[in-house]
């Protein structure tokens, strides 16, 4: 007896993808989160910051976004940025600020960054794999979107022989927990 077709595949995500993944990013998080993190304050900024991702996955091969994808509907689910470095992260990989702000927010957003770089640098001297961010449409949160994520970036580190760890709000911390992070 044939098993139960999947709702959902996971993939890599392509430049032709981050529109969407932009997007589906937006509508997951909180004003504070998009605004400190994102650096992204309205819908309006998306397109820069689509374009910013965009640029950020062509130069940096050590970024690998995934996405999850309904069958049904063809439509991005979930995405999450990976960074796989398998010897030491070189430092032209850290965090910056996005190149649209400017004066006192560019310093403070620098700052901001530089803390999370360090810690990064000081937790991992060698090679790891590193959940950047993770994200599921709200409306479809707790249907194994995030989990099929999870699993494939630990079992990336398990087949690199490499540590894999995340930067997470208290949010996904039981999922995270599930999968060993």
């Amino acid at each position: 007896m044939p098993g139960k077709p999947k709702r959902m595949r996971v993939e890599r995500g392509t430049p032709e993808d981050m529109d969407e993944l932009v997007r589906v990013e937006y509508e997951c998080f909180p004003n504070f989160v998009r605004e400190a993190f994102l650096r992204c304050s309205s819908e309006a900024d998306l397109p820069r910051l689509t374009q910013s991702s965009v640029n950020y996955m062509m130069r940096d091969p050590h970024v690998v976004w995934i996405k999850v994808v309904d069958n049904a509907s063809g439509k991005i689910v979930a995405g999450s940025q990976w960074k796989v470095y398998p010897s030491s992260a070189p430092e032209s990989s850290d965090d910056e600020p996005p190149p649209w702000l400017t004066g006192e927010m560019r310093e403070r957003a620098a700052k901001e960054l530089q803390l999370f770089n360090e810690r990064r640098r000081v937790v991992n001297p060698g090679g790891y794999v590193h959940l950047h961010v993770c994200f599921t449409r709200p409306s479809l949160c707790r249907r194994a979107a995030g989990a099929m994520m999870l699993k494939w970036g630990r079992d990336l580190a398990d087949a690199l022989f490499l540590p894999a760890w995340i930067e997470a709000s208290a949010e996904g911390s039981l999922l995270y927990k599930t999968f060993g992070f």
